[in-house]
């Protein structure tokens, strides 16, 4: 098929392999699952309130990147522990002692100190999200036009 010809398509041609709508399908759901599942939905499923009663910074054995481990005393005097880690799905490390954090859940701001802080960057999030769904909408696109018409597609 050349370009011009009456079957040409910018999106289809002859020269796809028949295993491109499956490179198309997982490379769209491992975006759908960093970005989304991973990163937007830990972010929103994480709920704290309480002091910071312990901050200890751990390094890590690969790369510059460390966590942040915080034990938060809660109102009823209960202990928890939260991982602060080096991704937008956690609130900031290195927060000192004696900070008072509160995080509802399936909201992506929270309160540090009474202050209200918006630090999560939801237009680039939601921006990747319909990229992954995007593609995985071509993906199964180009497996229906591979399985109607086999002849144009082989290798």
């Amino acid at each position: 098929m050349r370009f011009g010809s009456a079957g040409f398509s910018i999106l289809y041609t002859d020269q796809m392999k028949p295993k491109a709508a499956l490179v198309w399908a997982a490379w769209s759901l491992w975006i759908i699952w960093g970005f989304g599942f991973y990163t937007l939905g830990n972010r929103l499923w994480a709920q704290l309130d309480g002091i910071v009663v312990t901050s200890r910074d751990i390094p890590s054995t690969r790369g510059p990147r460390y966590i942040t481990e915080y034990i938060l005393r809660g109102p009823d005097g209960r202990e928890s522990l939260y991982t602060a880690g080096s991704t937008d799905s956690t609130l900031p490390r290195s927060m000192p002692v004696g900070t008072v954090l509160k995080k509802k859940r399936w909201h992506l701001d929270y309160e540090r100190d009474g202050q209200r802080t918006s630090d999560f960057s939801l237009p680039f999030y939601l921006g990747i999200l319909a990229i992954g769904f995007g593609c995985l909408g071509w993906s199964v696109l180009l497996s229906r036009r591979q399985r109607r018409h086999p002849w144009e597609f082989a290798p």
